[in-house]
């Protein structure tokens, strides 16, 4: 392994009467190390954002949604009590498809941004300023249906699931809550059995069920609330389009999609359903991150790009500081130098250059940094991501100089001494 070895004065001197040349050197480290640093903690965002788990399980889960042509508004009992019914009809066939594990019906699901939002507050005098928190609908099936995890308590029983059509919001006795939202209600304290108020109502609703994990239907951070406080309600939506979820059996995906479909125009025609209207849950959290992807392959051709060109301009100074200093190498060979002291000498010198880009480069990036958070509400850049591209700058230019240096040591030594 050569290590570089630290340059004298005189070396130091000699290379730096090239001063255009190290100038426009220092100036393209610095810019890159800015770049590379910002561009490595934007990256590392996205794929954290890319990487969190939903609390869905999305093997093997689809989502289908369809319009009954012969309902309009639906605004009384009567109507939802008979729509409840057709509902429930549908379910039955939907879970009597041989590659169909279970079925449900739901209001939304998480990454789509179909969303619905109230406040929730531990008091009556508190419930329009309480915690914010994002709204699903769901039958007695619809946790198991999506993969979720109960941490403590009961599902729904299906003698509490209400029909409920749009503009009703009574709150319903019973309600399932993250354990995200309980804890930021109710602290360390068992959160099971525990009155809450939805959306300054004055009756209460009892936790009966606390979940591990269940994202807010919003991709990215709600406004002033957390996408990881969601509340489950024992409601069934009532309308003239219909949002079901289905479990297939394993490796029965694409054959339930079809058979789901059939078996639902068989009990009944008067509705419509297009494959457009048909989505694995996989291909949603494909499409919910698609801008997160662009971002980080969008950072990560900037971030070679500027390290390329970096890279060149270490090797383009150490090719010209090398030939112009050809005879004075030469003479150091001849005097008992091996060729192992001049790849440290270069390497060295080098590195002198390299490290007073990577300081400005440090600076540039935490000014950059700055008008980021500025502009675009980015956090604070870390001092681990700053180093991390500063000892990436470092590597790199020592990579670019290697070359030059050892086709420099290779020269002749004799040769080089005819030649003066």
């Amino acid at each position: 392994m050569v290590m570089p070895k630290p340059p004298s004065r005189a070396d130091l001197l000699a290379t730096l009467r090239h001063r255009a040349a190290v100038i426009f050197v220092v100036l393209q480290v610095a810019v890159a190390l800015a770049v590379v640093a910002n561009a490595t903690f934007i990256i590392a965002g996205h794929v954290r954002t890319m990487q969190r788990h939903s609390g869905v399980e999305s093997a093997g889960l689809f989502s289908f949604t369809q319009q009954w042509l012969d309902v309009g508004d639906v605004n009384s009992v009567e109507q939802a009590k008979a729509l409840n019914a057709r509902q429930e009809a549908d379910l039955r066939a939907i879970r009597d498809v041989p590659s169909v594990a279970n079925a449900a019906a739901i209001s939304t699901l998480p990454l789509t941004n179909n969303l619905w939002t109230t406040y929730v507050a531990k008091g009556p005098s508190t419930a329009g300023h309480g915690v914010l928190v994002s709204l699903y609908n769901a039958d007695e099936r619809a946790r198991s249906t999506l993969g979720l995890k109960l941490l403590s308590g009961r599902d729904f029983r299906a003698d509490e699931i209400v029909p409920r059509f749009s503009g009703a919001n009574d709150a319903p006795p019973v309600v399932m809550v993250t354990a995200h939202l309980a804890q930021r209600l109710f602290g360390d304290q068992p959160a099971l059995g525990r009155l809450v108020y939805l959306n300054k109502g004055a009756t209460p609703s009892r936790i009966i069920g606390v979940l591990d994990t269940l994202q807010s239907p919003a991709v990215y951070q709600l406004s002033d609330g957390s996408i990881w406080d969601s509340v489950l309600l024992p409601v069934r939506t009532v309308s003239a389009f219909t949002r079901y979820i289905v479990r297939a059996r394993p490796g029965q995906i694409d054959q339930a999609t079809t058979e789901v479909k059939q078996a639902l125009y068989r009990i009944d025609l008067n509705r419509l359903m297009t494959d457009g209207s048909v989505y694995k849950f996989s291909d949603i959290e494909l499409d919910a991150y698609q801008v997160d992807r662009a971002v980080t392959y969008t950072m990560i051709a900037i971030s070679l790009i500027m390290i390329l060109i970096a890279g060149g301009g270490v090797f383009a100074l150490t090719s010209l500081w090398a030939r112009r200093r050809l005879r004075s190498l030469g003479v150091r060979r001849a005097l008992g130098a091996r060729r192992i002291d001049i790849v440290a000498l270069v390497l060295g010198e080098n590195i002198f250059v390299v490290a007073a880009g990577c300081v400005l480069g440090i600076l540039l990036a935490t000014g950059l940094n700055m008008l980021l958070m500025q502009w675009y509400e980015v956090d604070r850049i870390s001092i681990a991501t700053v180093l991390g591209a500063t000892l990436c700058m470092m590597f790199v230019a020592q990579i670019a100089a290697l070359q030059p240096a050892l086709k420099s040591a290779a020269s002749d030594p004799g040769a080089v001494m005819r030649l003066i």
